[in-house]
């Protein structure tokens, strides 16, 4: 998963549905690139597509937990290892 697939994810988490304009204009890419992160985030079962939006999955499994705050996260772990 790429890092604008990991920002999709989270704002999709944080918001429990975003629109694919919305998730264009916050990554600044096409709305045809985002349809594709979307298929590849749902077949990884990330996350539901539904028409013109992207839709939480309200899961609890430790896959999807892992990706809740996960830059956040990321970033902990990097200042806890320097």
């Amino acid at each position: 998963m790429n890092s604008r697939q990991q920002t999709i994810l989270q704002m999709v988490i944080d918001q429990g549905q975003v629109s694919v304009t919305d998730l264009a204009k916050a990554t600044g890419v096409s709305e045809v690139t985002i349809r594709q992160d979307l298929n590849t985030l749902e077949k990884l079962s990330y996350l539901r597509r539904a028409h013109g939006f992207a839709v939480s999955l309200d899961s609890d499994d430790v896959e999807t937990r892992m990706m809740n705050n996960y830059t956040l996260k990321r970033e902990l772990a990097e200042f806890a290892a320097s």
